[in-house]
């Protein structure tokens, strides 16, 4: 004898996919930079159901109850392949200390830690999460055994540069680039000898790096990194850990040098654990970036503010 059973209800290629990126950014510990950026992707069986994610809205509630909204700042539409058709939406509100003409949010908005809600339509579904800025990185910058004073070096003096935690790792001494032919090859090799032919994700790691270039402008010098990036192996960019602090000799800088400190930390949270809501097939991930940046300037006063985008940072 047969029996009916309940037809199960057919799964669909409905997919609304958020990308989260916080930044926060201080150059010489008097420039900030806040920025919160989304880059979300929407998945639609019918090419036609994508037609309203231009008027697709995010709201960002502080935690003293203000609250902006934003509007897709940048749109692309990819026809149907596959059964499926995409757009991805981005949006981003930024503050910055330095410079607030370059900001999109009412002064202060940004600048304090959080809790930030984020509320985000899309054609007609609604996802929401919390996310927060944090201050979990410090430099101290000695000469003489006394701090820098307004961040000018005095030539002739020695200098050490202390960090906040002082073991960090994993650490990189440049920015990952895949297209490096030689770094993808080494860590083939590595991957290979260990037996582990899995990507396993790093959180938190580190980036370390510390450039020298002159006062009047142009290209700066990275500084050996086997100075500074314990286990450190040519091609790498990258060591298990290393610890601080940096020291420089007497003679290592002249007046006119700019030494140039680039910390970082990355946090990359647990997949689809901050956003909820009524949205088919969503998934989120969310990455933290806190950076510190310190322009020394050595022998040179200057009663100028440092600009963010003077540095011309990546």
């Amino acid at each position: 004898m047969l029996y009916s059973r309940p037809a199960l209800a057919v799964p669909t290629a409905a997919q609304l996919e958020i990308n989260v990126s916080l930044l926060n950014l201080k150059v010489n510990d008097y420039a900030t930079r806040r920025q919160i950026r989304l880059s979300v992707q929407v998945a639609r069986e019918d090419e036609r159901d994508l037609l309203g994610v231009k008027d697709s809205l995010l709201m960002i509630t502080a935690a003293d109850g203000s609250s902006i909204e934003l509007a897709p700042e940048d749109w692309k539409f990819t026809p149907r392949r596959f059964k499926t058709a995409h757009a991805v939406i981005s949006f981003t509100a930024m503050e910055d200390s330095s410079s607030t003409s370059e900001g999109n949010v009412p002064q202060g908005f940004l600048m304090a830690d959080g809790p930030y809600r984020l509320d985000l339509l899309v054609l007609g579904e609604h996802a929401s999460g919390e996310v927060s800025f944090a201050d979990r990185l410090k430099v101290m910058l000695l000469q003489d055994e006394e701090p820098v004073d307004n961040y000018i070096l005095h030539s002739g003096t020695k200098l050490h540069i202390f960090t906040e935690p002082r073991t960090i790792g994993p650490v990189y001494y440049k920015r990952q680039d895949l297209t490096n032919f030689a770094f993808s090859m080494a860590a083939m090799d590595e991957a290979m000898q260990g037996g582990d032919f899995h990507y396993i994700p790093e959180t938190p790691s580190y980036l370390l790096q510390v450039r020298i270039g002159r006062a009047e402008g142009g290209r700066t010098e990275l500084l050996d990194p086997s100075r500074y990036i314990d286990g450190y192996k040519p091609h790498m960019i990258r060591s298990d850990q290393t610890t601080t602090p940096i020291s420089f000799a007497s003679d290592e800088f002249l007046t006119g040098d700019v030494v140039v400190l680039d910390f970082e930390r990355k946090d990359v949270l647990e997949p689809d654990t901050v956003f909820r809501g009524d949205a088919h097939g969503l998934t989120s991930e969310v990455v933290h970036h806190e950076r510190l940046i310190y322009a020394l300037h050595t022998d040179l006063e200057s009663s100028a503010d440092l600009m963010i985008d003077s540095l011309e940072l990546e």
